[in-house]
């Protein structure tokens, strides 16, 4: 798909049906006491950003990323928020923001719910596939458990030096 092509999916899908999604993220309460202009410029500012150059190409990988992963007849919410699995995105290719993650699950036509009273949302992704099955996983990331009990490997905390496994797994103590 070409960048154009991107950004039509991203104004015409996403962005005319969803007017509380931002580059950030869902809109929320405000309680900085700030003025109705005030919060709508910010919500205005917000979506503009989200059709820059750099948003659409996080857009971009966020959709394909997306588009590899399989999806549940229902919310998953075991799975972790948009905040969470855009970390899997991450790991491949640098940062995206929470809305352009959120963006690209609803123009790859995930079911998406917004997260209690936060910018984050639920999706209906299936169990979190490797992308790279030799990127490191880290805990405490809810795909990265699974993952690791798949491949049968243990990882440590940062700064901890303490082995953990996964849950389920079973102790080789003693054998």
């Amino acid at each position: 798909m070409s960048k154009m092509s991107y950004r039509t999916l991203l104004e015409e899908e996403v962005l005319s049906t969803h007017l509380d999604l931002t580059f950030g993220g869902f809109v929320v309460g405000d309680c900085r006491g700030i003025s109705r202009e005030q919060r709508d410029a910010e919500i205005c500012r917000g979506r503009r950003e989200m059709l820059t150059p750099q948003a659409l190409d996080q857009f971009q990988r966020c959709y394909d990323w997306l588009a590899r992963q399989p999806q549940t007849v229902n919310i998953n919410k075991r799975a972790g928020t948009s905040y969470s699995l855009k970390e899997e995105v991450e790991a491949e290719s640098g940062y995206v923001s929470n809305g352009m993650f959120i963006a690209a699950a609803l123009a790859c036509c995930f079911l998406v719910e917004q997260a209690d009273d936060s910018r984050n949302a639920w999706l209906n992704i299936g169990r979190i596939r490797a992308s790279n099955p030799n990127l490191p996983l880290s805990l405490p990331h809810p795909g990265a458990a699974r993952l690791l009990k798949q491949r049968g490997e243990t990882t440590s905390l940062p700064g901890s030096g303490r082995q953990v496994r996964p849950r389920g797994s079973r102790p080789t103590w003693g054998r």
